[in-house]
């Protein structure tokens, strides 16, 4: 609400009708009235009054963003109307299809899920969401209300068809493999509801027994699932992290890497689409260090002789999926993934308890001695042999990363033709509505993405906060201002953003310093990376896997850096201060 300026007394109100709201349920007989006990709601939009539709509204105010020009939603209330209308069914079909696809991007964007799902609360603690498996074409949004007939494909076509849960198809899930055994997951998971207790003791400490004994019943049966468990994450994960793990697992095993391509998701293609490694790096400084050669290569040239068709085996922790084995397809980016290379596996090969940490407990050892290259000639994950952010005797391989010529030629040209003659400044602003949800969780997940980086993996260099992961319009103008002081010749800015690069802001607070600011007029984020790494000062978010990526290069050339709001400045906020969510 402080960022649509509802502050002090107005906003307390405010909070007040949505936080402090209870309901009963009345069971009405024609004898007498039973009620249920009160209890608080937590969730949903007030109805039934003037506030409820101007809430609904407020929420809703960026979903235009998401929706293709071919319609424009009208915003009212919880009565939002989207129009579009075609004389050609098939043209009707396809947009139909492509404004939904945006709609469930607003939706995974805002953390929700549509409400065709049903939805439980458990013990308080956490979501339960149910979904179905499903079969349909590749692509297509399945919409609760459709005429089946309508969706489905007419006979004697030949169209691919896809299988799922509908909540990973629908909200384009990417399954992740964050935890390799019960262990880390049962740590993670402590660490986790710790924060949460902490947080509770200062907001709500009456609740605080009671959530405790409901997040143990919850963990306890939450972890003796854990063989069934899969984790999913949205569409942005850094890859560059995890090819960094395993460029330092490959070493540690002294094997030779297959560079893998590039996992990307373009609007309008149903399936990830695979860009070979070398498009976006050189492999020539990668052989300084260890035997690298690409999955292209590897397949043309290779695979046939030292890895034939009858010996495709996958290899995961445990088995994965509805089945008994590693299931190395299920899914996308995975079937697309080896799709692209037509590789079919024959069976699967469960490494645990090995694990990918080959600095400690002598692991290259153990991994050797169960899978020796005579035997083994391949190793075939289902997953990066990595972790996630990078592992800290992993960060300084990032020398060996550099950029492809087309990519360094794009970032020099910018700079040369862009920008004016003199030093600039490189910033980072991380800001989409993806973002500011994600910084809510910043007091529970002091180690949050690559939060590391700047507060170490142990947190010895203090705590994460807000104002680190999304820092105020105030802030960014102080310590930009700062920076710029700082270094000599200094005429230019160059953003790089995922939302709102502040280009307007920015110029208005820096035309007394008679600096310019710039941004790519075409979003690449290659190109973004190539450029900030060659910037004279470098400033960026501490908590983005995208900033750290930029840092990493930058150290590896002895180039300084910052980030946003970090360390803490010593003076307190202002009271009015607001975050710009645009």
């Amino acid at each position: 609400m402080e960022f649509y300026g509802i502050s002090s007394t107005a906003n307390k109100m405010m909070r007040s009708y949505l936080l402090e709201r209870y309901r009963t349920v009345i069971s009405n007989n024609s004898s007498t009235k039973v009620y249920s006990k009160w209890k608080q709601t937590k969730h949903g939009v007030p109805q039934g009054s003037i506030l409820g539709p101007l809430f609904f509204l407020l929420y809703i105010n960026d979903l235009p963003k998401f929706v293709p020009d071919i319609s424009k939603p009208i915003l009212f209330a919880d009565d939002t109307n989207i129009i579009v209308s075609d004389a050609d069914p098939m043209k009707f079909k396809l947009s139909i299809n492509k404004i939904f696809k945006g709609i469930n991007s607003w939706f995974q964007s805002d953390e929700m899920f549509s409400d065709t799902y049903k939805i439980k609360l458990v013990d308080d603690v956490l979501y339960e969401v149910y979904g179905k498996l499903i079969t349909r074409k590749q692509g297509d949004v399945q919409i609760e209300g459709f005429n089946p007939s309508v969706e489905e494909a007419s006979e004697g076509t030949d169209e691919a068809v896809e299988s799922g849960v509908d909540i990973v198809l629908n909200h384009r899930l990417s399954e992740t493999f964050a935890f390799g055994d019960k262990k880390s997951f049962t740590a993670y998971l402590k660490e986790y509801m710790k924060k949460l207790v902490q947080r509770l003791e200062e907001k709500s400490p009456d609740e605080v027994t009671v959530f405790k004994n409901n997040t143990n019943k919850v963990m306890k049966d939450i972890l003796g699932r854990f063989k069934d468990l899969q984790f999913y994450t949205g569409r942005f994960g850094n890859q560059a992290d995890h090819f960094l793990g395993a460029l330092g697992f490959a070493k540690g095993l002294n094997r030779t890497l297959v560079l893998p391509p590039w996992v990307e998701y373009r609007y309008g293609e149903p399936r990830s689409i695979q860009v070979p490694f070398d498009t976006y790096f050189k492999t020539e400084p990668l052989l300084k260090y260890h035997r690298v050669v690409t999955m292209e290569n590897f397949m043309k040239t290779l695979a046939l002789d030292i890895w034939p068709p009858q010996k495709r085996i996958a290899f995961c922790y445990t088995a994965r999926g509805n089945g008994s084995g590693c299931n190395a397809k299920e899914g996308n980016p995975f079937g697309p993934f080896w799709d692209t290379f037509g590789v079919e596996f024959v069976a699967s090969e469960f490494y645990g308890p090995l694990h990918y940490d080959v600095y400690h407990h002598d692991m290259s050892s153990k991994w050797n001695e169960k899978y020796p290259s005579h035997k083994w000639p391949v190793l075939a994950f289902t997953g990066a042999p990595a972790s996630f952010p990078v592992q800290l005797e992993n960060r300084k391989l990032h020398r060996y990363m550099q950029w492809s010529q087309p990519i360094e030629k794009q970032a020099h040209d910018y700079i040369k033709q862009k920008l004016p003659l003199g030093a600039f400044i490189g910033i980072h602003l991380r800001n989409g509505i993806d973002w500011v949800r994600a910084c809510e969780h910043i007091p529970y997940s002091p180690n949050l993405f690559a939060a590391p980086q700047c507060l170490g993996y142990q947190n010895e260099r203090g705590v994460a906060t807000t104002e680190m992961c999304l820092p105020s319009k105030d802030t960014i103008v102080r310590q930009l201002k700062r920076v710029l002081r700082n270094v000599k010749g200094a005429v230019a800015v160059f953003v790089a953003s995922d939302s709102n690069h502040m280009i307007s802001d920015l110029t208005e607070a820096l035309k007394r310093m008679e600096v310019t600011v710039h941004h790519l007029e075409t979003t690449n984020p290659h190109v973004e990376l190539a450029i900030l790494g060659r910037s004279n000062h470098f400033i960026g978010n501490c908590i983005s896997s995208f900033s750290a990526f930029a840092k990493r290069e930058r150290d590896a050339h002895g180039l300084p850096s910052s980030f946003w709001a970090f360390p803490a400045e010593r003076t307190s906020a202002s009271p009015n201060q607001s975050h710009d969510e645009l």
